[in-house]
């Protein structure tokens, strides 16, 4: 095993603030929005999603993969400075037609090459996606993937989060594979949507030949 340092041995950068402290988090977070979706109906749903975290509850699943629409009107960012935990906010401000005009956007799983995968699963195995482990990083160089931009979409998706060492792990729920009939691979933390976007892609490539 060569001693000689990668270039991405060292901390996770956007995992730290532009100080140079820590974040408790990554990425911006949705404070406050603006919806035509009925808001009792969300509501519901998220209730469901907490109960269900929790308690390891079953509950009705959507039988559409449509993503509720919300216009973000307020974000923030978990930060930390001089030891200080707190949010860094950020206004946005739309037009009555741009809070009008949201998009219908469909909900999908990430989707990761097949050397991306490599890493992946010894990440798993290794405890996360760390810059100061020598396996991961002759492993990264050898199948050409940068651990930092790696890390940085699964935190992004949800399926990692920063930890305080500087390196990236999984937040903690089963992180779901999938491996579909074209070859290519799939992450996610929700089974019942991961099952139901394969039927209905799989199912409209069928049906256009």
């Amino acid at each position: 095993m060569s001693s000689q340092r990668h270039p991405e041995a060292q901390r996770l950068s956007f995992c730290y603030s532009e100080n140079g402290e820590r974040r408790t988090e990554n990425g911006e977070w949705d404070l406050f929005g603006s919806t035509q979706e009925a808001p009792f109906g969300l509501l519901l749903e998220l209730i469901w999603t907490r109960l269900s975290n929790q308690f390891n509850a079953l509950f009705p699943v959507d039988d559409n993969l449509q993503v509720e629409s919300i216009a973000r009107l307020l974000t923030g960012t978990p930060d930390v400075k001089d030891g200080v935990r707190g949010w860094r906010l950020r206004a946005i401000e739309l037009n009555k037609d741009q809070l009008a005009d949201r998009p219908v956007e469909e909900w999908s799983p990430i989707e990761m090459a097949p050397n991306e995968m490599i890493l992946f699963e010894m990440a798993m195995r290794r405890g996360g996606l760390k810059t100061d482990d020598d396996l991961l990083l002759e492993a990264a160089a050898k199948h050409d993937v940068s651990i930092t931009d790696l890390a940085a979409r699964l935190v992004e998706d949800r399926i990692f989060s920063c930890r305080p060492e500087g390196y990236a792990s999984s937040i903690g729920l089963p992180i779901h594979q999938a491996i579909t009939p074209d070859g290519r691979h799939w992450l996610s933390t929700n089974s019942d949507l991961l099952s139901l976007w394969i039927r209905e892609k799989y199912r409209r490539s069928d049906e256009n030949g």
